[in-house]
């Protein structure tokens, strides 16, 4: 029986991009899009009780971020995977899936019990943030392009390159895999 191989994502090769990176340098993105988001949809967060931190653990990211929907204004910070982030509740899932959720495409439901998405920790938390999120209509890169004003045309064309460069690249190394994978004909 053969190994059944995860296939390269698009999420994956940037995840392998940013890994030297220093975390300093992603963070004013990371701070610009969560500021975005919640800027332009000022009610996701209040029904979120408390103070509590939820851990977010995109798996090909080098890093991961820390949630705490209830502070005023709530905050988001990245932290390093070697960092202890003592958390109420962790999210972890790929970064397709993650974005998937926050955007309503995808049913939580659905990809828990398909082991697409865990949940640790506080439950209860994590089903209000769902709960939260569900309706907003946040789309993250648009809602991130436009707290940039007028540099925003030119950042989306950027962005629209690098996705395009990293889906290509991820289409390229899935064929070289495929073809090393490919079962070898006898004496040839």
């Amino acid at each position: 029986m053969r190994h059944q191989r995860p296939p390269v994502s698009a999420a994956l090769l940037l995840g392998m991009a940013l890994a030297p990176l220093p975390m300093a340098a992603a963070e004013p993105l990371f701070k610009i899009a969560a500021s975005a988001i919640t800027s332009r949809h000022p009610g996701i967060f209040g029904r979120v009780p408390g103070d509590l931190s939820i851990l977010i653990d995109p798996l090909e990211l080098p890093w991961r971020f820390v949630l705490h929907p209830g502070r005023t204004p709530p905050s988001l910070a990245l932290v390093g995977r070697d960092t202890l982030s003592r958390a109420d509740a962790t999210i972890r899932a790929r970064l397709a899936v993650l974005i998937d959720l926050l955007e309503g495409r995808v049913d939580g439901d659905a990809v828990f019990f398909s082991r697409d998405l865990m949940i640790e920790g506080n439950t209860e938390a994590v089903v209000a943030l769902r709960n939260a999120i569900d309706g907003a209509e946040i789309r993250v890169v648009e809602d991130t392009l436009a707290a940039l004003g007028p540099l925003a045309g030119i950042a989306s064309r950027a962005c629209h390159r690098v996705v395009s460069l990293v889906e290509a690249g991820a289409a390229r190394a899935e064929r070289i895999l495929e073809t090393v994978d490919a079962p070898r004909s006898i004496g040839a």
